[in-house]
């Protein structure tokens, strides 16, 4: 990737900040940890952030709820995304609903009450899945760069970081990837670097050695990648992830906050 050749001068109580985010990986240089942090500081103010909300509810007396709205810390885990989302300068949202779409549209409408806008996209019942909610919300941003996020998903990551680390390396695609102790449960990564090289969705327990670093239901997508989803309903992760692991444009962001998927216990 070209890049401009500039002259800075800095204070030194800055200097020596910005040295000490530099640990020789993550962060190579000082030059680096410049652009890494102008681009958290300026990169995903206009990134739209899209979260499927469209899966199966949770049923109760009154036919069922979004898994969404399910509680974490005392307080719906689509209430933690939007103050995490808010905080972190990502102000526009879009929400794919399924049937249950109307609770989320009452309770939250525009999003104001959180400082973020949010706006809304029906799943077709006859398309069910993943791949259609992606395909059909990043129809709506068109040409961006957009992040992704499932709905029942509890995580406590840098978004600016993650897109970031997904700007870096070029990516077509990057999966947040968590660690835990029964990998078997979710999508299984197996990495090469940074690039993920294979992606297993729930793999058999006895199936050999496997990683312990998961899909934790949190993505950087380009246009380009959004345009290899097929017609038709399925999941992302055996509709795109594979094919984008076989050609060298997945990449893999382990994160180390806490991550919960309400929607299935560990």
């Amino acid at each position: 990737m070209d890049r401009a050749r500039l002259t800075i001068t800095l204070e030194p109580h800055l200097q020596q900040q910005i040295d000490r985010t530099i640990d020789g990986a993550r962060v190579r240089n000082r030059s680096h940890a410049i652009e890494l942090l102008l681009e958290k500081a300026l990169g995903a103010q206009h990134v739209p952030f899209i979260i499927l909300a469209g899966g199966k509810g949770v049923p109760n007396s009154n036919g069922g709820i979004p898994k969404a709205l399910l509680e974490v810390r005392g307080e719906p885990v689509f209430v933690h995304t939007l103050r995490q989302l808010q905080r972190q300068g990502l102000n526009e949202v879009i929400i794919v609903t399924g049937k249950s779409g109307g609770i989320l549209k009452k309770q939250f409408g525009d999003g104001a009450h959180y400082a973020v806008s949010l706006r809304y996209i029906d799943q077709l019942p006859s398309s069910s899945g993943t791949a259609p909610a992606v395909r059909a919300a990043a129809a709506a941003v068109g040409t961006q760069t957009c992040i992704v996020q499932y709905g029942d998903v509890f995580a406590e990551i840098d978004y600016n970081e993650l897109l970031s680390f997904h700007r870096t390396h070029r990516a077509w695609a990057t999966v947040a990837l968590t660690s835990v102790e029964q990998p078997a449960m979710w999508g299984v990564a197996t990495m090469q670097g940074s690039h993920i090289i294979d992606f297993t969705e729930k793999p058999k327990p006895h199936r050999g050695s496997l990683s312990h670093l998961v899909n934790a239901g949190i993505y950087v997508l380009e246009p380009e990648a959004a345009q290899l989803i097929p017609s038709g309903s399925g999941q992302l992760e055996y509709a795109l992830f594979p094919r984008l692991a076989q050609e060298g444009r997945l990449y893999g962001y382990p994160f180390e906050g806490e991550w919960r998927d309400v929607g299935c216990s560990e």
